[in-house]
């Protein structure tokens, strides 16, 4: 068997059980001896392959975002119990399954939030790294000074905290706003842009220099500078697979290096954003840039 291929054939053999299955039953299927299968998954994977296994099975679960009860997208994914089942959940994804669906169905922004273990994950070559890249359509569009409605919340870091310290009604009221730029945002500021006792985390809206409109309660406005962001958009995907999509893209972001192109980060000019996940589209995220110093073209 090819040695890439390997975590392609233990996904194959997940998704086509309908049992739980057991190191013996990989090693069977897969004709290696339970040693040198554990062996070469950790090698490849930097993960055990029951660790891989246990996580697959629980981001089938929150992929499942129907009115299905617990228990029964506990046995779903092979859990025998709703217990079992409810504390993996939530050492997972710091969340309880019944408040992650809850909270999907109010923000659709929630969808890339629940995944804040992923960036770690693709550091340790955890569930979701892939050897095939996916493609990533990547430009660099140029931004005039313009401003930012937005809402702040306290300390958050991310949408969890975020949610937390604000509510997660924020997103609807940004699209309700006229006159703007762009689709809503969440936003991780730079540290230049936080002002005390603020959020790196926000979510907002771009609106013209001159916008001279009433921004709604409790939401501030700040001046954003000219500047140039790189745009990565990964390929559409089912929504069912949002999570994929997701950690995929941000695979190839921590990966990319913008001196390829003649660029160099700049997040002290607008930081980083995401756009609301939409299959049909692809996952878009974008961050600032400017002219590399010395181009390694």
């Amino acid at each position: 068997m090819r040695q890439h291929n390997l975590k392609e054939q233990v996904m194959s053999i997940i998704l086509s059980a309908d049992d739980e299955l057991s190191l013996d039953d990989f090693a069977q299927k897969l004709s290696y001896s339970k040693w040198h299968l554990t062996r070469k998954f950790k090698k490849e994977t930097s993960m055990t392959l029951m660790s891989f296994v246990k996580r697959q099975r629980l981001m089938c679960a929150a992929s499942q975002m129907s009115e299905k009860k617990v228990m029964d997208v506990a046995l779903d994914t092979l859990y025998q119990s709703h217990e079992g089942f409810s504390r993996a959940f939530f050492k997972m994804f710091d969340v309880s399954f019944r408040e992650y669906k809850r909270r999907m169905h109010v923000d659709p922004l929630f969808i890339a939030k629940t995944m804040n273990d992923v960036r770690k994950q693709i550091y340790k070559g955890g569930i979701l790294m892939n050897e095939t890249p996916i493609p990533v359509f990547v430009q660099v569009i140029s931004k005039p000074e313009r401003k930012l409605i937005c809402k702040k919340g306290i300390k958050a870091e991310d949408y969890f905290a975020y949610c937390e310290e604000v509510g997660c009604d924020v997103w609807d009221i940004l699209m309700e706003i006229e006159g703007t730029l762009s689709e809503p945002m969440g936003m991780w500021l730079p540290e230049n842009m936080i002002e005390p006792q603020t959020s790196k985390y926000i979510q907002g809206v771009e609106v013209p220099i001159d916008y001279d409109k009433k921004i709604p309660d409790g939401f501030s406005m700040m001046t954003m500078p000219a500047c140039e962001v790189m745009i990565f958009q990964g390929p559409p995907y089912p929504d069912s697979d949002f999570s994929e999509a997701i950690s995929k893209l941000w695979q190839v972001m921590e990966h990319y290096d913008p001196h390829r192109v003649g660029f160099q980060w700049a997040d002290e000019l607008g930081g980083s954003f995401q756009l609301q996940p939409i299959g049909e589209r692809g996952y878009i995220e974008g961050r600032t840039v400017k002219r590399a110093e010395t181009s390694e073209i």
